[in-house]
């Protein structure tokens, strides 16, 4: 199962191979490990969590303003990203956190040219040189609305290029209904009950958007109603594997705590008692 991740990008780290385990001291507990190769060339053995979690995401070279040099993993010239055609890499910027970005020239299909870096063409957040947005705009006049807003989002996860960028919707087939590419038609499908305080929910958060599986839920049922976390390995919400034993989620006075390590059947009674104290029905059993 381990092996999955060989080939997988986090970052500017690519997983090459299995590593030797780290053995922590005090407890005798064992860590995975990766052997990584950064974008700039360096290579180092990473911790698995420390991947799946975000908090290693280079050699260093991010922090040290290193721009990796092109290959062909990260060379985005000559791919299309909505109505954008990657032409050629135009250098660097540092971002509003600190880290260095590389910075494309693409050309429109209108004919104009535009600048984004990296991460916004792969997310599906900049998909034209701002045309795009004028003639929804000019078409149905909710360009900055909140409705808008849910319709931009959910075709921008389902875009998504990068399959590690969001696993839970493009990265794993997640789409819409083709029609949905129009606003108009989207609208027109989904305005009946909606309410501000209200957001887009899929019914079966393993099929597409579409008119029969969306409706307007509020944010705790459709938090109830979501999937697992992409890195749940014990095939039940709420449920979490770590080396070997098994540990509950639940919340107590509003924060949420790990109880119960030990056995499968002891922690998804203690999960089961929370949900049906929290919500009084138990959530769905859903292993992706």
């Amino acid at each position: 199962m381990e092996d999955g991740f060989i080939g997988k990008r986090f970052n500017r780290w690519v997983v090459v191979n299995r590593g030797e385990d780290y053995i922590y001291p005090s407890t005798g507990q064992s860590s995975i490990r990766y052997n990584c190769l950064c974008d700039c060339g360096n290579t180092k053995l990473v911790h698995k969590s420390h991947l799946l979690n975000g908090s290693s995401q280079s050699c260093s070279c991010i922090k040290k303003g290193i721009t990796p040099p092109i290959t062909k993993a990260n060379d985005l010239a000559g791919h299309r990203f909505g109505r954008l055609l990657v032409l050629n890499r135009e250098g660097s910027f540092t971002s509003t956190k600190g880290s260095i970005r590389v910075k494309w020239k693409c050309i429109c299909d209108c004919g104009n040219y535009a600048y984004s870096h990296s991460n916004s063409l792969k997310t599906g957040n900049t998909s034209s040189c701002g045309c795009l947005g004028i003639e929804n705009r000019i078409t149905h006049n909710m360009y900055n609305t909140r409705p808008y807003y849910i319709w931009a989002s959910m075709r921008s996860r389902c875009d998504a290029v990068d399959k590690e960028y969001n696993k839970r919707y493009g990265g794993r087939g997640i789409t819409y209904q083709d029609s949905w590419k129009d606003f108009d038609v989207f609208w027109s499908d989904m305005k009946d009950n909606y309410d501000d305080h209200l957001t887009l929910d899929r019914k079966d958060t393993n099929a597409n958007y579409c008119k029969a599986n969306c409706r307007w839920t509020d944010k705790k049922t459709q938090a109830f109603n979501a999937n697992m976390h992409c890195t749940n390995t014990s095939g039940r919400t709420g449920v979490y594997e770590s080396e070997g034993l098994f540990y509950a989620r639940v919340k107590v006075n509003d924060e949420w705590r790990s109880t119960t390590k030990g056995s499968f059947d002891k922690a998804l009674a203690d999960r089961e008692a929370y949900e049906i104290a929290e919500h009084g029905y138990l959530k769905p059993y859903e292993k992706l």
